[in-house]
């Protein structure tokens, strides 16, 4: 991971640096998700789709089939 340098305002600056290292950690992890999505150059459609296609391949590692997931779906109704 790499370390970038932003401005804010010193009272935020100092909020920061007084904080616990839970505190940072979290506000570093919000921080960089905002980043991604503010940054990133997919549509919104584009990550959908790839929110899908990991969600099933984690699915797939746990050993859900389609007839598994359909199964599923029929007690639902």
């Amino acid at each position: 991971m790499n370390t970038i340098s932003i401005h804010v305002p010193d009272s935020l600056a100092k909020s920061y640096e007084h904080a616990d290292k839970e505190k940072k950690t979290i506000a570093e992890n919000y921080i960089n998700v905002w980043l991604n999505y503010f940054l990133n150059s997919k549509s919104a459609n584009d990550r959908l789709f790839d929110i899908m296609k990991e969600t099933s391949e984690i699915a797939k590692k746990n050993g859900l089939t389609p007839e598994i997931m359909e199964e599923l779906l029929k007690d639902e109704e």
